[in-house]
């Protein structure tokens, strides 16, 4: 049988076309999950539980520069201690359990509970960076999660300052691209107060160069509702991201990136079997964040 040679290079043609378009989206959305995208926070005030995305809360004064790169820790109205120096298990687990939640920094730290659009029970983590402002990873607290609370200080089920209505949440409209996962939580309640809360700084790369990564979060596959801490070498850094072999679980994205100083840099939102990794504090990020913890929720200023 004789095939036309034009016939076959057609027949070539259409199916190596088949072959790379079935594979392009994929290799497309890996690249795209990367890109630089400028910040777009966007808010929404809870209303019964639910985000209120009828009526978004977008202010352009966020972007401005607050005339700082850091802020100091607060120990709150408490009795001070010391404070401490210091989604997967890197080869051996090195977590370990912190059973005196209510000392600083660790009652700065608290478990986000939420119910997520399929209607099932979610964690994750959060840190205090001002009286009533939580910081946490955006994919916490988007995609159709509701009826959020923060319990600052959890342990099993003593809950030593209580579990607090959350009444406003932000996020960035592009949370699903990993240089853009950050959320923030604002609280009805001043917590911060009376408990504290983290200083954080604008990450810069040249002083974070083989520095530690601490994380302490409150991860799901460990007794229930428990915190648990490790510690690890920055292994590499881009612009907005750090990665770190310091070992993490589900439940602990959101949870403060920190330095040796307990300060936070970095906000931890995932990781695979080879390293984790976070969203950097940068310029344009520490801006937001500080000029939303600095919002009262009556007023957009």
């Amino acid at each position: 049988m004789i095939i036309n040679r034009k016939l076959l290079l057609n027949l070539i043609t259409v199916f190596t076309t088949i072959l790379f378009s079935a594979l392009i989206p994929v290799s497309v959305a890996h690249a795209e999950s990367t890109k630089n995208i400028s910040i777009e926070p966007v808010g929404y005030d809870i209303i019964n539980g639910h985000l209120d995305t009828k009526n978004p809360i977008e202010n352009p004064n966020l972007m401005e520069d607050p005339g700082y790169s850091r802020t100091d820790s607060n120990p709150g109205s408490l009795p001070d201690s010391d404070i401490a120096t210091e989604e997967k298990i890197i080869k051996e687990d090195n977590r370990a359990l912190i059973t005196n939640t209510t000392d600083t920094p660790y009652r700065w730290l608290g478990m986000i509970d939420y119910t997520t659009s399929a209607n099932n029970e979610g964690i994750c983590t959060g840190a205090l960076i001002s009286k009533d402002t939580v910081l946490t990873a955006g994919h916490c607290v988007a995609r159709g999660n509701r009826n959020f609370t923060f319990t600052p200080g959890r342990n099993g089920n003593n809950r030593p300052f209580g579990t607090i209505q959350v009444t406003q949440v932000w996020y960035d409209k592009n949370f699903d691209y990993i240089n853009n996962d950050w959320g923030i939580l604002k609280l009805a309640t001043p917590i911060g107060d009376k408990i504290g809360w983290f200083g954080m700084h604008v990450a810069n790369k040249t002083t974070l160069f083989n520095q530690y990564a601490t994380i302490a979060g409150y991860p799901s596959d460990k007794p229930e509702n428990t915190l648990w801490k490790d510690k690890s070498t920055i292994i590499k850094m881009t612009d907005k991201q750090v990665y770190y072999n310091t070992d993490t679980y589900r439940g602990q994205s959101g949870a403060p990136v920190l330095d040796d100083k307990a300060s936070i840099y970095a906000i931890h939102t995932n990781g695979n079997s080879q390293h984790n990794w976070g969203t950097l504090l940068t310029n344009e990020l520490f801006s937001v964040v500080a000029n939303i913890s600095h919002m009262t929720q009556s007023s957009e200023d």
